[in-house]
């Protein structure tokens, strides 16, 4: 019996100028508000529905997503799977990984360099409460690290609820309380939820099942 074989090699959307990399969602999610607002409207409107089979949706040059293609995007919102665009805007509402890519500024269009980044994060986290915190006696805690931890640390004070540090001088007893407290502890546990999160998006974002089955 005869069988056809499929074999899709390692960059095949992006031959084919699909908005699938990294980037791309990370042009959805700063720009998640507009496109929300005109989903919303779109599905408001007495329009004839639009099938998603002749979307036909702008891209730049380069495959990449634009203002112009969220707009396309929103005008077939009646075949989008509500509950998933829902699911969308509760996650990027409010989730610190995808809080800490935007205000650090991250650009780097590869996944392998998204996971770097990942990773990069949590050694520093791990990095400052078991040796950077005893260099904190006696000053600010932002006097007493390197200027890559600092600007990560401070990220993650803004956005999440778990780092709390103050901007005040440290003595012995307070530097103690941080590395051997549970602020470390909850902080990895708050980043682990929101990376599953994110990942939860990241499978809505490139899956099929955003649209109606």
């Amino acid at each position: 019996m005869a069988k056809n074989v499929l074999i899709i090699g390692n960059g095949f959307d992006l031959y084919h100028k699909l908005p699938t990399r990294y980037i791309d969602f990370l042009f959805l999610v700063k720009n998640w508000s507009d496109f929300f607002d005109d989903y919303n409207r779109s599905l408001r409107e007495k329009i004839e529905d639009l099938e998603y089979k002749k979307f036909n949706i702008t891209l730049d040059a380069y495959g990449k997503l634009t203002n112009d293609s969220l707009r396309d995007f929103a005008k077939y919102s009646k075949n989008f799977n509500s509950d998933k665009i829902q699911t969308l805007n509760v996650i990027l509402s409010k989730n610190a990984w995808i809080q800490y890519f935007i205000k650090s500024g991250y650009e780097k269009e590869g996944w392998i360099d998204f996971e770097s980044e990942i990773e990069k994060v949590l050694m520093i986290i791990e990095h400052f409460f078991t040796i950077d915190i005893d260099n904190c006696v006696g000053k600010m805690i932002f006097d007493a690290v390197n200027p890559i931890t600092y600007d990560i640390i401070n990220i993650l004070i803004n956005v999440t609820d778990s780092l709390t540090l103050n901007p005040n001088l440290y003595n012995k007893t307070d530097v103690e309380k941080i590395k051997y407290g549970n602020i470390k502890r909850k902080l990895i546990e708050e980043l682990k939820i929101d990376l599953n999160k994110l990942i939860e998006a990241l499978k809505i974002y490139i899956w099929k099942n955003l649209l109606k089955k």
